[in-house]
């Protein structure tokens, strides 16, 4: 106890600091040397290429059973099959749909997806029924982002969910998660997650409160949650990108009218430690946070006239996750990504009020504004924001 009073305190106290810091260099600062969007775009460019964003897709809906599972399996010999065991073993009334896209698999990934499935199909592979329909697609491979596209091309199900080959579904994580989203009609339904090592041990949790939420409270990972499928039918996942679970938080999520939350564990994840969070921090590929961050806020302004504080509060967080992302690689190309993402925000943030948002968010809106770098970088830091 006294251990998190402290902890807490120290947050607390830390986030005084940097705020009071932030709120006197944006006082008595003038005003700040701009940089355009356009200039600011070159050299970024020349840090890393710029690759075309694309958010936007058309898949053939044909509902046939109430849930499609979409598995996208790279390397995954060592999970597959208890990934695979997790789906075909859910004690559900609902009928289930699983489609595996083998992403040009260099391991036997292809080969025990296809001996599952030929068990399946000889009625071999344990089964409480729910699962009526197994899928092998095997692709070239194109990443997590073109996988998952592949297998939202056609969507049999009346709503959808991912499952990275790596994780496990809970032990009546279908059954929870469909019975809530269709007694209270809403387009996402989620649980809360688990983080497991290699060992099984559980590392860490992210619970929800039961009952409904604001879009803005779901988690930004794919998993954990069943989807309407006409929320998906137009969605695609930015291919070629780090950072492609973004597409939720600004494609999806501000068009969402009801969500639902779960208190149980439904989905455990392995904690990659050396996955893209981590490599990102010194790879100059890391710079593509800031052309998604302008593509997915463009893609949001065409189609919102206005929106809520807590949105607004979410675009503001997405700089310091940018910072973060990008601040081993130093302050000049950070600086062009702030004037970048920077115009992309000037032309959405009269269109979210202020009303309940955080002091610590608005000294960083007015950074933004003022095209105050260095109070924008004593801002981001990583403490603030937790």
């Amino acid at each position: 106890m006294i251990y998190l009073a402290l902890k807490k305190f120290m947050k607390f106290s830390m986030r005084a600091a940097f705020g009071c810091a932030a709120s006197v260099r944006l006082f008595f600062s003038g005003k700040s040397s701009h940089i355009s969007g356009e200039e600011a775009f070159k050299k970024l460019c020349e840090a890393y290429p710029f690759k075309e964003v694309s958010v936007v897709g058309e898949s053939f809906v044909s509902p046939e059973y109430d849930l499609q599972i979409i598995v996208p399996a790279y390397n995954a010999e060592k999970y597959i099959e208890k990934c695979v065991l997790g789906i075909a073993e859910q004690e559900t009334g609902f009928s289930l749909r699983l489609v595996i896209i083998d992403d040009g698999s260099t391991d036997n990934t292809g080969k025990i997806s296809d001996r599952l499935l030929k068990e399946f199909n000889e009625g071999r592979l344990k089964n409480n029924r729910g699962l009526k329909s197994f899928r092998v697609i095997h692709s070239e491979n194109g990443g997590a982002a073109a996988a998952r596209n592949k297998g939202l091309e056609k969507i049999s199900g009346r709503y959808v969910m991912f499952c990275d080959a790596d994780d496990v579904l809970a032990k009546g994580a279908v059954e929870r998660l469909m019975k809530a989203a269709i007694s209270s009609g809403a387009d996402i339904a989620e649980g809360s997650i688990s983080a497991v090592d290699e060992k099984g041990k559980v590392c860490d949790r992210f619970m929800h409160k039961s009952g409904e939420l604001s879009p803005m409270e779901l988690f930004g990972y794919p998993f954990g949650k069943v989807f309407k499928a006409e929320l998906l039918k137009n969605i695609r996942f930015p291919e070629g990108y780090w950072f492609e679970d973004s597409v939720f938080k600004y494609c999806v999520y501000p068009f969402v009218k009801r969500c639902i939350g779960l208190d149980e564990i439904v989905y455990s994840y392995l904690r990659n430690y050396g996955g893209v969070s981590k490599q990102s921090l010194k790879s100059p590929r890391a710079v593509t946070t800031f052309y998604l961050t302008t593509a997915l806020w463009q893609y949001m302004a065409e189609r919102t006239g206005s929106f809520s504080m807590e949105i607004r509060k979410q675009l503001l967080h997405q700089l310091a996750v940018n910072y973060r992302r990008t601040y081993l690689l130093g302050d000049e190309i950070n600086i062009y990504g702030f004037f970048y993402v920077r115009e992309s925000y000037l032309n959405l943030s009269g269109r979210g009020g202020f009303k309940g948002l955080p002091f610590l968010y608005r000294l960083l809106d007015r950074a933004a504004v003022k095209g105050d770098f260095k109070s924008y970088k004593l801002l981001c830091r990583k403490e603030l924001y937790l």
